[in-house]
């Protein structure tokens, strides 16, 4: 009895020495210091959105690895975030890079996402849906990130760079006009513009003032929502001189040639000293309005939607999208770091953080109702183009030629049927010549 009392005791020592074996083994694991890398514009832009994101993740060391040097710097260009440098973003450069050094996550400008999507470097998103920081994004937003995968979910943004359309109220009164409403789409909203400008000639009154576009862009923009391609690049054919184009072309012509002799433009110049009667703009320019202590009687709707999909806009556009890497060695580490950066935390941090907002966060719910319709800011999402990619160079080439005609027409110097014939033999010159 005695023997077999001893060999028990044995045994059970043998057994608890094990698990103390095995259970210090484990809490070594655990104090283990993780490794998570992130892909990033530069560290000091990673620290002014992010912080020292290293004291929220004590036991992981978190490494910015820099791209700027690959890619530049980008800047936002009649609403299309492009390089800085004037060229076009490196996608093969960046993709190289990515195999090179294998960030565990990756932020990129939104036009590099189709090409890391053909080369697979990305993880599908979609068994995170569950995930608290991803149903806290915008359901319509959220929506849009698994159509750009084609039904996955390969990336999100933290922010959209978002327009609406603010009115004065006064002045609609005084015209008589109705307000406008949302869900217009470009058409109703220039001839609106029109016809208040043409109301208000005597009292200088501008219908429309378009902050974030050019003349070529806003005629590109309201061609693209009514579902117009100017270019056919199967027969090679500039496809301006149509009807359709040609009726758009003659809404903004009109639209500018209100503003051509107007002192509005260069004296009274915005919306919050009343002599705008619309202004499709960010919501830095509500932050202005507070600012400014301005007493006018205004709202917005929202921003102008394609004629085909009134629930799209070409005036809505992301400016990066950001990933994880489908070769992450450590996705439990790399998950529990980028679910943070894509967190309701860090959203609500960084647009308090902001004196004037140029984009939004996508989380629902941070940008709060104060008598303005902001809702409007988040009922369109993004129309994602299917047009055909012109280099950025061959684009600026473009965009120069048609300016300078375009002012010419609303100065009467050019009429719209001679420039559009012109058009379709000088602007397959200037892109015969990147080919």
């Amino acid at each position: 009895m005695m023997k077999r009392t001893k060999k028990n005791i044995l045994i059970l020592c043998t057994i608890w020495l094990s698990f103390m074996l095995v259970t210090g083994c484990t809490v070594s694991q655990k104090n283990e210091t993780k490794h998570v890398t992130i892909l990033y514009s530069s560290k000091s832009n990673f620290e002014q959105d992010f912080g020292n994101i290293n004291q929220h993740f004590p036991n992981i060391k978190i490494d910015v690895i820099e791209y700027q040097s690959i890619l530049g710097n980008g800047v936002w260009n009649d609403f299309e975030f492009v390089p800085q440098s004037g060229d076009n973003w490196d996608a093969e450069m960046l993709i190289s890079e990515i195999r090179d050094v294998n960030p565990d996550i990756m932020f990129f400008p939104l036009q590099l996402y189709p090409r890391l999507q053909e080369e697979g470097l990305l993880f599908d998103l979609s068994i995170l849906s569950k995930e608290r920081e991803l149903q806290n994004i915008d359901t319509q937003i959220l929506d849009t990130f698994r159509e750009m995968g084609n039904g996955n979910l390969y990336a999100v943004s933290n922010t959209i760079a978002t327009q609406a359309l603010y009115y004065n109220r006064g002045i609609f009164k005084k015209y008589g006009i109705t307000e406008p409403v949302d869900f217009m789409n470009w058409e109703d909203v220039l001839k609106l513009g029109n016809t208040i400008s043409e109301l208000g000639k005597s009292d200088e009154i501008v219908g429309l003032q378009t902050q974030n576009y050019g003349n070529v862009e806003m005629f590109l923009q309201a061609g693209k929502s009514n579902g117009l391609n100017w270019y056919d690049p199967v027969h090679n054919r500039v496809l301006f001189s149509s009807d359709a184009w040609k009726a758009t072309l003659e809404l903004v012509v009109e639209k500018y040639k209100s503003e051509w002799n107007s002192k509005t433009q260069q004296e009274l110049g915005s919306f919050s000293n009343g002599h705008v009667a619309m202004a499709l703009d960010t919501y830095r320019l509500k932050d202005e309005l507070k600012q400014s202590n301005s007493d006018l009687d205004w709202d917005l709707v929202t921003a102008p939607v394609t004629s085909h999909d009134t629930n799209k806009s070409t005036a809505i556009t992301f400016q990066y999208l950001n990933g994880i890497n489908r070769e992450t060695k450590d996705i439990s580490s790399t998950k529990e770091v980028w679910l943070y950066l894509n967190s309701s935390t860090v959203a609500r941090t960084n647009f308090n953080a902001n004196y004037f907002r140029f984009t939004l966060p996508v989380i629902k719910g941070l940008v709060k109702d104060d008598g303005k319709n902001v809702e409007a800011f988040y009922k369109v999402m993004p129309k994602i183009s299917n047009d055909t990619e012109f280099p950025l160079n061959a684009k600026n080439e473009l965009s120069s030629y048609l300016d300078k005609d375009i002012q010419k027409i609303v100065s009467g110097a050019l009429s719209i049927d001679e420039a559009v014939k012109n058009w379709e033999i000088e602007l397959l010159v200037i892109m015969q010549r990147y080919q």
